[in-house]
């Protein structure tokens, strides 16, 4: 079974905050983000930071701990589509 949701969202910028382990997210699935407007910077566990601009998007599993600031002088907004797998075990 498969479980989908999405939603343009508005993501902050962190004016003089910086990101700390308790900022990341982690569970199952898959994300994808596609940028509608502004600058954002994607930073997860294993990979060096990504910068997305508007166009740009990105894909990734939702199980490796992640966090989305945004990068530019306002807010960025972005599309936000996450799936979330679930096993038939029955």
């Amino acid at each position: 079974t498969q479980s989908r949701s999405s939603a343009a969202s508005d993501v902050y910028k962190r004016q003089g905050e910086s990101i700390s382990s308790r900022d990341y997210v982690r569970h199952a699935g898959e994300e994808f983000v596609y940028v509608l407007s502004g600058k954002v910077r994607i930073l997860t566990e294993l990979y060096e930071p990504l910068t997305l601009a508007v166009g740009d998007s990105c894909y990734f599993d939702s199980a490796m701990a992640h966090v989305l600031v945004s990068e530019g002088p306002g807010n960025a907004t972005v599309m936000w589509v996450a799936s979330d797998l679930v096993a038939d075990l029955g």
